[in-house]
């Protein structure tokens, strides 16, 4: 699982720039978009930085508002961060149910195991 998840990663963070952002979200999955995601906002913002440094004075002003415009795309990275959060619940919660069934099962079979036994 780790291997396919860094081979997907690797995948992302190479085409991030290839397509439009909405595109690129649905291209990999949720953990692997967040991920990639943080890499690139790591990078832009380190650029930001350095042309700071070389004398350009409204490079971070600059790069805040490309975050200002692509904010409808953050807005839609939260909400399918959110439905997997959602998803990843349920799945849980239906894991749970269902071990606790199966353990209820399976004292259920040795009691009446032992009591047939018994008699």
């Amino acid at each position: 699982m780790r291997n396919t998840i860094r081979q997907y990663l690797g995948e992302a963070v190479v085409s991030y720039e290839d397509k439009p952002r909405e595109q690129w979200l649905f291209d990999f999955p949720a953990q692997v978009s967040l991920c990639g995601s943080q890499v690139w906002w790591t990078a832009e913002v380190a650029a930001a930085f350095t042309r700071l440094e070389e004398g350009y004075e409204n490079a971070l002003k600059d790069y805040q508002r490309k975050q200002v415009a692509s904010n409808h795309v953050t807005n839609f990275c939260n909400r399918r961060k959110s439905l997997i959060s959602g998803v990843a619940i349920e799945h849980a919660d239906f894991a749970a149910a269902r071990r606790a069934d199966e353990t209820a099962e399976a004292e259920n079979y040795d009691s009446g195991h032992h009591r047939r036994a018994r008699a």
